[in-house]
């Protein structure tokens, strides 16, 4: 159950939820790292494996198993290859614990959109009593060639 759950939720939310839960950050982190560097993991082994049957490597027990040995192995490699990666990766971002999660901002209400009419109620009015005082082609015929 818990691991549909984890592969059928964003990353994002998923860190939230344990946010708004009071998980500690460094619990949040470091899930949201092993979530994220685990399928790239999966995905590299999945590759090397249909790289391996591609050249007929499940011909056989033996060979089979030095497939496998060989794709666990490529694997092995790459993780290390792609820790250091990433160590320098956040050093240049200047990593400080936390990956900023983009939380969705408040919906909007009524108090939005009176705001939004009484503006516009505002700038068409200064624009119609400004009419003759302010010409916008002078101003803009220089950077536009008019």
């Amino acid at each position: 159950l818990m691991l549909s759950f984890a592969c059928s939720t964003p990353i994002p939310h998923l860190a939230h939820a344990l946010r708004s839960i009071k998980c500690p950050p460094e619990i949040c982190e470091l899930i949201v790292l092993i979530y994220r560097y685990a399928f790239l993991l999966l995905e590299r082994f999945l590759v090397m494996l249909d790289a391996a049957q591609c050249r007929l490597g499940y011909n056989g027990a033996m060979t089979a198993v030095k497939s496998y040995a060989g794709a666990m192995t490529g694997t092995f490699i790459f993780s290390l290859e792609l820790a250091e990666k990433s160590e320098a990766s956040l050093a240049c971002r200047n990593y400080r614990g936390y990956f900023p999660i983009y939380r969705m901002p408040r919906k909007m209400g009524a108090k939005w959109f009176l705001i939004t009419i009484v503006l516009t109620v505002f700038l068409f009015l200064v624009g119609r009593e400004t009419a003759g005082w302010i010409n916008m082609t002078e101003i803009f015929a220089p950077y536009a060639g008019w």
